[in-house]
């Protein structure tokens, strides 16, 4: 199984802005994490990340992420759609990681 997991501040703030929304918009991310180190100078913005998540994409897919994370710590098999992943194609001259997932 593979999951995709992204920062809520890379939610919050859209970086990565193109691959982010393509993830997102087809339902690829399967967990919002932090990456917070400090309160004050990189707060976790989980709440941020999930009302984003809920009015921009659905409040279903919010709570799949939700539970989801609940999942994990009960070493369950978490909720993903299946994902048709794609190879290098030299003619289209994609080489990066995440274009291998997007047409």
């Amino acid at each position: 199984e593979v999951y995709f997991q992204v920062n809520a501040s890379s939610i919050v703030h859209m970086k990565h802005k193109d691959a982010l929304f393509k993830l997102l918009k087809n339902r690829d991310v399967h967990f919002i994490s932090t990456d917070t180190h400090s309160l004050k100078s990189r707060p976790p913005e989980m709440k941020q990340a999930m009302e984003i998540i809920e009015h921009k994409y659905s409040e279903e897919y919010a709570r799949i992420i939700r539970e989801n994370a609940y999942k994990v710590v009960n070493n369950e098999i978490c909720e993903k759609r299946e994902i048709e992943y794609y190879t290098y194609d030299k003619k289209r001259g994609r080489s990066g990681f995440f274009s291998r997932f997007f047409k």
